[in-house]
């Protein structure tokens, strides 16, 4: 940009010294033409006005280009200068504007890029991502400091997901090469249970718990960093709905269990550190071991809207105890041990060092 403009003033200067050139030529012919013999203007010197000869006009011309371009040099140099010194874009760790140690400092996109958390499954986790479900309870868990992103497909079942967790891993992972789907949820199997009246929803119990395994090993093997939590399809409030039976989803929440122990006792560094399963029916039944129990229909009824979907009150206990499950498999997921990624506004900065410095 220096530059260009320094060029742009040697080509005006260069146009005011040809206008001057011209004004002096035709100054010098009016004077010739208007001098009589014997009159003043008569006896002028010819050489009292003449042009620049082309040798000094184009001696100016690299004179002045040399100065322009010197002075854009300069400028670049100046710039320069300033970046390297400047406390505001070069902060040392323990400068307390520096929001990485505890202050707040202006950030670039990759400083900002967060870890992602992704929801897999149903429409029990499509609906999540209301006001109150399950889904918000992570995104406020841990604002500030991983993105929660919910992908529930309505009528989803095993078969269908297997096809669909390479686009879905594809299309959620996070554009920053200094972010990663760090964890990801997975609660299939609510409409794998539909009865066998229903073929295209309904998937036979052995397919079932294999379609589990391939999903889980399709996500070790696309993203080998993220951690995985398999989630027992939810119990329902009624004895049966919408071609689904209340012993029917009993089966299927056994079978994923297997399918979890199965994937543990394979014994691989990934399945041992990377990958637990959480029980929605004993966190919604309010304790370990409560799943296998037979439960009261009308005692549970006000923890779904429709009989299988969750309410707001279903929503909140599931979340609360998938956020206790992550705390306790693993520790450096607790939202206390994350740094906040997203720094204050530069007022509030401004703020928080003034007051520091008080």
């Amino acid at each position: 940009m220096l530059l260009r403009r320094g060029y742009e003033e040697v080509v005006e200067m260069e146009a005011f010294e040809d206008a001057d050139e011209e004004n002096q030529q035709r100054s010098l012919g009016a004077t010739r033409g208007a001098a009589r013999p014997g009159s003043a203007a008569a006896t002028i010197a010819p050489t009292t006005v003449r042009p620049l000869s082309p040798i000094s006009k184009s001696q100016s011309r690299v004179g002045t280009s040399l100065l322009v371009v010197l002075f854009a040099i300069w400028n670049i140099i100046i710039f320069f200068i300033g970046v390297a010194v400047s406390p505001s874009l070069s902060l040392s760790a323990n400068h307390p504007l520096n929001w990485r140690s505890g202050g707040t400092h202006a950030a670039t996109s990759n400083d900002i890029a967060l870890d992602h958390i992704l929801l897999f499954g149903d429409s029990i986790t499509a609906y999540s991502a209301r006001t109150l479900g399950y889904s918000g309870l992570l995104r406020n868990e841990y604002n500030h400091k991983m993105d929660t992103i919910v992908r529930g497909f309505l009528g989803l079942n095993t078969r269908e997901a297997l096809s669909f967790v390479a686009p879905v891993l594809r299309s959620t992972s996070p554009s920053s090469p200094h972010a990663k789907t760090a964890l990801m949820l997975i609660m299939l199997g609510s409409n794998d249970a539909t009865q066998p009246t229903v073929p295209a929803a309904h998937i036979p119990i052995p397919e079932y718990k294999d379609n589990l395994k391939k999903i889980v090993t399709s996500v070790q093997k696309l993203s080998p960093g993220t951690r995985v939590v398999l989630v027992t399809p939810p119990f329902m409030s009624v004895e049966m709905m919408m071609h689904r039976t209340k012993a029917g989803l009993k089966q299927y929440r056994d079978e994923c269990l297997k399918a979890a122990k199965e994937i543990r006792a394979d014994g691989t560094p990934w399945s041992v550190a990377n990958f637990t399963v959480m029980d929605s029916w004993d966190a919604l039944l309010g304790g370990d071991g409560l799943g296998d129990k037979e439960y009261d229909l009308v005692s549970v009824r006000d923890l779904f809207e429709d009989g299988l979907h969750l309410s707001a009150k279903g929503n909140s206990v599931l979340g609360k105890a998938l956020i206790a499950k992550i705390r306790d498999v693993w520790e450096d997921l607790r939202a206390e041990r994350i740094s906040n990624r997203l720094p204050a506004a530069k007022w509030m900065q401004q703020e928080t060092q003034s007051v520091n410095t008080k």
